[in-house]
């Protein structure tokens, strides 16, 4: 009995030290005395760690306990060198090593040992590149002669030949499930390559949106150190290009219900109010609002998150407050007043600038429809600020360096325009001037 407890202790402790622990054995002799920098990724965060490699060249990168095992990107810099350096690796959960014994490292003299993928997607880039250049030759011969010169046919047959090979690329790699080979359809996105080849911009936009929603990994993305890049492609290609609200709702939920984990989620929901506050499409933050706030994922609606639960149209506007003046939501459209406009802006911003200038032009538009203008500035510098005023026709206007305002309607970008109906409702909230004269 006594025999079997050891045993099952030492049987324990080789677990324990098994998932405790994981190590990238480095030895890069040419480099001894270089500062470097190791980066780790998580969605949006990056977990840095920095050492000096020692006299013999010879050096660990440890994984931080709360990410063992890991699996996902890294990236080793060499800081301290005028000529840069470094390189990006695969981690598979486990330990491996890399050496290299020449002062100038490349795919030839660096050796893995180990499960590292980094070699095969080395290998795998260098196959895709090769279709890409002979599709890019063949798309400018197709270009430069006409369909009656006697090559055009062999050229266009050979240009289907790269869409061909290049689509057959793309669906093995996609149905692999290997990390490196998603992860060279994660930088294919970032680079504006969909599941196939096409100058079509508007099919290639939906292509990427098709393949982000239906088939891309997402545990792969948050490791892979493009997760704000394929987010940000992913919902510009539906705010400019695709144009489908009710489409752009069911790919939200769609995507949503694929992220379990509550952190990544929040991380997701997070980067695509970014987006869309940036692209001015408010009205999509607030159509996805109630899938958000219903998940059961989310508990701080903080910062980027706070646009799904505060300002949304249909809602009860919040009082403003700027020191001790009030402006109560319910009485903003009092008197003549039908309608409230409320314009948060940063006179830094450029297209701040731009609807700063349109206001004026259509100011009489505004007071035929009766509706008051009060302008919300977080200009830092109240000079600034100050010198923007000539040029306002309106007599509501306030200078907010607290953000109080800015945080109670979840302002996530500038400018930001807010229309109120004379109860206090929300009516619109964009960055489009534009759908606001339509809206009135």
């Amino acid at each position: 009995m006594v025999i079997i407890n050891k045993f099952f202790i030492a049987f324990l402790c080789l677990i324990f030290c098994n998932v405790s622990s994981q190590i990238i054995s480095m030895s890069f002799p040419k480099f001894a005395g270089q500062t470097y920098m190791f980066l780790l990724f998580q969605g949006n965060q990056t977990i840095k760690q920095e050492g000096i490699i020692p006299a013999s060249g010879d050096f660990n990168l440890t994984i931080p306990k709360g990410l063992i095992p890991y699996t996902g990107m890294a990236r080793w810099l060499l800081t301290n060198s005028k000529d840069g350096g470094g390189l990006d690796m695969i981690i598979n959960a486990q330990d491996f090593s890399i050496t290299c014994n020449e002062p100038l490292p490349n795919n030839s003299n660096i050796i893995y040992k180990g499960p590292s993928q980094t070699p095969q997607l080395n290998r795998l880039n260098k196959e895709q590149a090769s279709i890409l250049n002979r599709y890019a030759a063949m798309q400018m011969a197709v270009q430069s002669f006409t369909p009656n010169h006697a090559q055009y046919k062999m050229f266009q047959q050979e240009l289907n030949e790269q869409q061909h090979s290049y689509r057959n690329f793309h669906e093995k790699a996609s149905a692999s499930g290997q990390y490196d080979q998603i992860f060279l359809m994660i930088t294919n996105i970032t680079r504006g390559l969909g599941p196939e080849l096409t100058e079509d911009p508007k099919i290639k936009a939906n292509m990427i949106a098709m393949y982000i929603a239906n088939d891309l990994d997402w545990n792969i993305l948050y490791t892979s150190g493009h997760w704000s890049t394929v987010i940000d492609m992913w919902t510009n290609a539906h705010a400019t290009v695709i144009q489908q609200p009710e489409r752009f709702i069911a790919d939200f939920v769609k995507i949503g219900n694929q992220l379990n984990n509550k952190r990544m989620y929040a991380d997701w929901a997070a980067q695509v109010s970014r987006s869309l506050s940036q692209a001015g499409k408010d009205m999509l933050i607030s159509a996805v609002a109630p899938y958000v706030t219903g998940s059961g994922k989310i508990l701080n609606y903080e910062d980027d998150l706070a646009a799904y639960t505060k300002g949304n149209p249909g809602t009860l506007a919040p009082d403003l407050y700027f020191g001790k003046d009030i402006l109560k939501a319910t009485e903003l459209s009092k008197d003549d007043y039908k309608k409230t406009l409320l314009l948060f802006y940063d006179s830094e911003c450029g297209h701040c600038e731009r609807v700063l200038h349109q206001i004026p032009l259509l100011y009489s538009n505004f007071k035929d429809k009766k509706v008051r203008i009060v302008s919300i500035s977080e200009d830092r510098d109240e000079e600034v600020y100050k010198s923007k005023l000539q040029n306002f026709l309106w007599k509501d206007h306030y200078h907010d360096t607290g953000s109080i305002n800015s945080r109670n309607y979840g302002i996530g970008g500038m400018p930001t325009l807010v229309l109120i109906d004379n109860q206090g409702k929300i009516l619109l909230k964009t960055a489009s001037i534009e759908e606001v004269m339509i809206k009135i």
